[in-house]
């Protein structure tokens, strides 16, 4: 008779007393929490060099943290090297363009490609012997490599050399404004893959002669110069309407922040052509420190970098006295301001609803001149019928007159 009794599966490892166990235990713990807090060091340090980077790219710091967790950038993998694509380049080794070959590598190409003719073509690759297909993997592979590394290795060196010659530059420059000489220097990369970031120097005067002067920053010149470097005419176009796009949208969200913060309200919306009524009066704030010269309105009606930069710089300084930010008023200001506001619309004229004039199509042009010439010709019609009727009555008339004339015997002529 069979038994119901489950056998006790046999422990795996060797058997611990209490105080091992404890033991084991406070060693797992510490391990992970020494774990932990080296995951949380490496986690600040991105996030720090992220909050960097998004300065100096003018991206979020979240943008720069998505690209640092991305899984292809983490684990990058090449395909691997297929015989077919090897076989391609048998012409290529054998003319010298991928290295130099010994006699002995020459004769091995040499008949791999004698073996690749008897099969009818480098389709039928995946049928040469095994020896002959390791051989031009390992031949291509290595010729792969060799490139990548020495093309890093070469934008290495001349982005490493760039920087040298360039604070090199940097210090002649120097030198030049201790003998009160006025100076400005610009360098980009001339190539998508250097790495070398855009190089600007300039004496005091220079720079507040770009900032006034040109009103320009030095940051966009620097990024206009390369996007024309590396774009021409039309890199300098789509830099340009970025950049005004980007500076735009972060002006936006810094005025409705703000904004939402100082009244509590996450879903209100900054109304400029209706900021007094809704804003001022409504809510009891205003935004102080606006920049002369910038016209008060939103960041999409601005046409112009450097008004745009100037409101930007405005928002973003680190002097709370001068920066420009919501403020709420005080009780005093706010009735003054209420009071002023509905004293100003009770003397304001009423406005003017403005008509809207219905375009006309070209149906209704039509119809209209169709109208006007139908009526023309009924009007004409009208008026040969009028004349004709005058016409013959008068014509009547005439020949009456003349019978009666002709009947009617002279005086005396009878007598």
């Amino acid at each position: 008779m069979a038994s119901n009794t489950t056998q006790k599966k046999a422990r795996r490892g060797p058997h611990l007393t209490y105080l091992q166990r404890q033991l084991a235990h406070q060693t797992a713990k510490r391990n992970r929490e020494s774990i932990n807090s080296e995951v949380d060091a490496m986690l600040a340090l991105i996030d720090q060099e992220a909050k960097r980077l998004s300065v100096k790219y003018r991206h979020s710091p979240a943008w720069f943290q998505h690209q640092f967790y991305q899984g292809g950038r983490v684990v990058r993998k090449r395909r691997a090297v297929s015989v077919f694509n090897a076989a391609q380049q048998i012409d290529l080794f054998l003319e010298g363009r991928k290295g130099e070959l010994t006699e002995e590598e020459k004769i091995h190409f040499q008949e791999i490609k004698a073996k690749l003719h008897e099969l009818n073509g480098v389709a039928f690759a995946c049928n040469l012997p095994i020896e002959m297909q390791q051989f031009l993997k390992a031949k291509t592979q290595a010729w792969r490599v060799q490139k990548h590394t020495a093309f890093r290795g070469n934008t290495r060196a001349v982005v490493q050399d760039s920087r040298y010659t360039l604070e090199w530059v940097a210090d002649e420059l120097n030198a030049l404004t201790a003998r009160n000489m006025q100076t400005m220097f610009f360098a980009v990369k001339g190539k998508p893959e250097h790495t070398m970031d855009g190089f600007f120097a300039a004496s005091e005067k220079g720079s507040r002669y770009l900032l006034h002067g040109m009103k320009k920053n030095a940051s966009d010149i620097v990024k206009e110069f390369e996007a024309y470097a590396l774009g021409d005419v039309q890199g300098i176009v789509l830099n340009h309407n970025a950049h005004l796009a980007d500076i735009k949208g972060k002006i936006r969200g810094m005025i409705r922040e703000g904004l939402a913060s100082i009244t509590g309200d996450p879903k209100i919306t900054m109304q400029f052509e209706r900021y007094e009524k809704i804003i001022v009066v409504g809510r009891g704030v205003e935004i102080i420190n606006w920049p002369d010269g910038v016209p008060f309105v939103t960041s999409s009606e601005i046409g112009s970098l450097h008004d745009l930069r100037r409101l930007q710089t405005a928002l973003t300084l680190d002097d709370a006295d001068k920066r420009c930010l919501w403020a709420t008023l005080s009780e005093t200001d706010w009735e003054n301001r209420k009071a002023a506001y509905y004293e100003a619309a009770d003397k304001a004229p009423p406005k003017k609803r403005k008509r809207q004039v219905r375009a006309e199509s070209e149906e209704d042009l039509s119809s209209d001149e169709g109208n006007a010439a139908r009526r023309g010709q009924g009007a004409q019609h009208r008026s040969e019928g009028t004349g004709s009727g005058e016409g013959s009555a008068g014509g009547q008339e005439t020949e009456m007159d003349g019978a009666s004339n002709e009947d009617v015997p002279a005086i005396g002529e009878g007598a």
